[in-house]
């Protein structure tokens, strides 16, 4: 049951990231244009910077880490007169684009600010949910090659050259709807340590 919720959540995943870019790629297509041939220059630039900043952005943040980067966002943007900064705060961080803000405020305090920010949200969004179709994917993978380890498809009582850890990471993977709510996994292998003679059924078991 564990390991079916495992595969549901996965798939699921993929589906609502199909779906939001089934929605937005003909928003942003109708919407580039018009927006680009509106922005002056030096605006179009930054325009052009935030975007590959949302498109490309590696930054990984926990639930309370995006809260603190909201609050410091939304300050920083009210501190220089910019109109809805909790709104613009919460896109910038949905987006990932977190380091060095005050690099755009220039963008955020044009009349054009609105559309502009919709638009790079749209096409942050699209990376963000092929990042997540590769996630769930990947996901998926692990989870079908540790069922295959963990099936007990030997049948005879011979002894197997096994690594250790890659018992216990096999088993951790069918058991990962268990790591959840707060839960901390910590693993500490000793990479020197050779493998040994063992039975892996029994020892997953």
């Amino acid at each position: 049951a564990g390991v079916a919720h495992e595969v549901n959540t996965t798939v699921s995943a993929v589906k609502a990231s199909v779906t939001n870019m089934k929605a937005m790629l003909p928003e942003t297509v109708a919407e580039l244009p018009p927006l680009l041939a509106k922005l002056p220059k030096t605006q179009l630039s930054l325009f052009t910077k935030l975007v590959q900043e949302s498109v490309t952005a590696e930054v990984n943040l926990s639930p309370k880490e995006e809260r603190q980067e909201r609050r410091q966002i939304a300050e920083l943007l009210e501190q220089n007169g910019v109109e809805r900064a909790e709104e613009l705060a919460d896109n910038l961080v949905e987006i990932r684009v977190v380091q060095n803000v005050e690099r755009f405020i220039p963008l955020l305090q044009s009349t054009q600010a609105n559309d502009i920010l919709s638009l790079a949200y749209k096409l942050g969004q699209l990376k963000v949910n092929l990042s997540n179709i590769d996630l769930a994917s990947d996901k998926t993978a692990k989870v079908e090659s540790a069922l295959k380890n963990y099936s007990p498809v030997q049948t005879s009582a011979a002894l197997v050259e096994t690594r250790i850890e890659d018992s216990v990471e096999t088993i951790l993977t069918l058991y990962q709807n268990q790591f959840k709510h707060g839960v901390k996994l910590e693993r500490n292998y000793d990479d020197t340590l050779p493998a040994v003679p063992i039975y892996p059924d029994e020892l997953g078991q």
